[in-house]
């Protein structure tokens, strides 16, 4: 690893860069392990063959800010296993702001974290998903974030709770946009998902959000959920399988899908959305818009 930082308190890393030179097997960049009230700020964690910032073992009250991380295998910055335990008690928040990841595998990626902020953070071009959140990262915020020409889904959310993502930009990406699977009470409002499933690599059309695998009490409201008309189009705006339960889909807008709004789930309602199925929007350039690619951003990290 390059810098470790271990059951600290009040501790500070801030203003350098730590780099590893890919493939050489250093796992991670900066790591909080078990610690309290520590900062990271204004570094740069770039080519490790795991993450680039890593907090975990029930670090609390500790900030990820004004941070870039980029080409790390794993997860640019990762949170893992932050629910119960640390020296302040159980549930303790910490908050990751202003970031920017770019190449890599995962931008942002949570794994039992519970109570995180995700505030202002941009992520461009992972090779996998932009933010996912797994293995019970309960009560987790992401707001006025955004996702960029991404490989595989914008957010991925499995197996937690009480999530509340709002007022971000999630655009161009090859798989879905906004993905639940088995996420019990939370609220997606005032997003923009744009241009999803351009060019995926099985020629397959994807949706703008997805509530799946017994998701339930979801209120989904007031998203604007549109691929231009000179992209492929979606398969479906809004879809929930039947395995779903009382969510709340609500004052959306969605335009150029073959279906707006699919809800199978039982006690589902749907209502005051507005659907414009055929290609509405056009840009005034000439079609059709170019397919996006990592070469440059690679070529400018050094790979």
């Amino acid at each position: 690893m390059g810098v470790i930082c271990q059951g600290a308190k009040g501790v500070t890393i801030a203003d350098l860069t730590v780099r590893s030179e890919r493939p050489c097997g250093a796992l991670a960049g900066i790591v909080l392990d078990g610690c309290g009230d520590c900062h990271v700020r204004a570094v740069l964690c770039q080519g490790f063959a795991g993450y680039g910032i890593w907090v975990r073992n029930a670090s609390f009250l500790c900030s990820i800010s004004q941070c870039s991380a980029a080409d790390n295998g794993k997860a640019n910055i990762y949170f893992d296993e932050l629910a119960c335990n640390s020296a302040a008690g159980d549930f303790v928040p910490n908050v990751v702001a202003n970031c920017i990841t770019y190449g890599g595998g995962t931008g942002i990626a949570c794994s039992n974290t519970i109570v995180l902020n995700i505030l202002g953070c941009a992520v461009f071009q992972p090779e996998n998903h932009a933010y996912h959140l797994f293995n019970t990262s309960n009560s987790v915020l992401i707001s006025g974030c955004r996702s960029f020409q991404v490989g595989k889904d914008a957010v991925l959310v499995e197996s937690s709770n009480e999530i509340n993502i709002s007022s971000n930009v999630f655009c161009w990406h090859r798989g879905h946009g906004i993905v639940l699977k088995d996420v019990n009470w939370g609220t997606i409002s005032a997003n923009e998902v744009i241009d999803t499933g351009v060019r995926d690599l099985e020629g397959n059309l994807n949706n703008g959000i997805m509530l799946l695998s017994g998701t339930k009490g979801i209120q989904v409201t007031a998203n604007s959920i549109f691929n231009w008309g000179d992209q492929v189009i979606m398969q479906t705006g809004i879809y929930e399988d039947q395995t779903c339960l009382n969510n709340s889909i609500t004052n959306n807008n969605i335009n150029y899908c073959h279906d707006d709004i699919i809800a199978l789930g039982t006690g589902t309602m749907v209502a005051n959305n507005l659907g414009y199925k055929p290609a509405a929007y056009l840009r005034m350039d000439n079609p059709p818009y170019p397919d996006f690619t990592r070469v440059k951003v690679m070529n400018f990290i050094g790979r």
